[in-house]
């Protein structure tokens, strides 16, 4: 009788035993083990949970590198932009004013490309923020682990993280502000252009329309090489009509209608798709040497001369 009393006895007082570690456990949040048994089972069970997290950090500080070059690029065109905005409005001929205003375009586009990307890595990098976290989040909270990775990753990616917030609020403002370059130039370009190309279609056509498309361009980049000079008129109008000057205004062929050619290739030389390579001090151009010297001599007779 003794042995069989003995023997339900020792699962009894096992049970009980485990029944009182849960209790204190659970309720007094006592450790009855040691802190580095349930550690140590709590990395091997969640080690795949460890390698998604370091994971998900690696991934946010390669999607930070990027946002990082990216600011960079945004920065150089930036200040690219609004050089070009000056030289647009210090310009002082059509060709010259729209041949920036290509570039200035040219470099708007590739910013707002960069814009594009910066916008994409930093969603990304949000994504992957708030991923982290959660992944974070699912280590046992009585867990040591827990306090470490998280204190981890607030060290390496809180800056980061608050740097990103102010970026994403900055790049908003910059693409106003050179937005409002871009309109600006684009109104200057193509107010010069139909200041222009009107009356630089009639002298061109009466000075060269039968000549090639090279010499057509000279004879506007004569007509603009004086316009930037101090000896002539500031405009087109008063360079052309200056007294003594042109013979088409003379004899009136000035006014006959330009060809549907010396249209387009005025369009193309003042909207600054020419480059004549012409210095800025030929201001002659006859069918005879004039000035100081001849910058070239045509075959069809004409002599471009300083």
């Amino acid at each position: 009788m003794n042995a069989k009393i003995n023997l339900l006895y020792v699962p009894y007082s096992a049970f009980m035993f485990i029944l009182i570690v849960l209790l204190l456990k659970s309720i007094l949040h006592i450790d009855v083990v040691p802190q580095t048994v349930p550690e140590f089972v709590i990395y091997i069970y969640n080690t795949g949970l460890m390698d998604s997290i370091d994971e998900s950090m690696q991934d946010l500080e390669d999607t930070y590198t990027k946002i990082s070059t990216c600011l960079v690029d945004t920065s150089s065109s930036k200040e690219e932009i609004i050089h070009l905005y000056n030289e647009v409005t210090n310009a002082p001929v059509c060709s010259i004013a729209n041949r920036h205003f290509n570039s200035l375009a040219d470099c708007f586009n590739s910013y707002e490309q960069q814009l594009s990307e910066i916008q994409e890595a930093i969603s990304l990098y949000e994504e992957n923020y708030n991923k982290c976290l959660d992944l974070i989040s699912n280590i046992p909270s009585f867990s040591t682990l827990r306090d470490k990775k998280y204190n981890e990753f607030i060290d390496r990616f809180d800056v980061q993280y608050e740097f990103i917030c102010q970026k994403k609020q900055n790049y908003h403002e910059d693409r106003e502000e050179l937005f409002s370059l871009y309109v600006d130039a684009k109104q200057i370009a193509d107010d010069l252009f139909n200041e222009y190309y009107t009356l630089m279609c009639h002298i061109v056509y009466a000075e060269a329309g039968i000549c090639p498309f090279t010499e057509r361009c000279y004879v506007a980049n004569v007509v603009e090489n004086r316009i930037a000079s101090n000896r002539y008129p500031n405009t087109i109008y008063g360079v052309v009509y200056d007294s003594g000057q042109y013979e088409p205004v003379m004899t009136g062929s000035i006014n006959n209608q330009p060809s549907q050619s010396v249209k387009r290739d005025m369009h193309l030389y003042l909207r600054g798709h020419v480059e004549t390579g012409m210095p800025s001090n030929i201001v002659y151009q006859a069918l005879f040497p004039q000035g100081s010297g001849t910058w070239k001599h045509m075959p069809s007779g004409h002599y471009f001369c300083y």
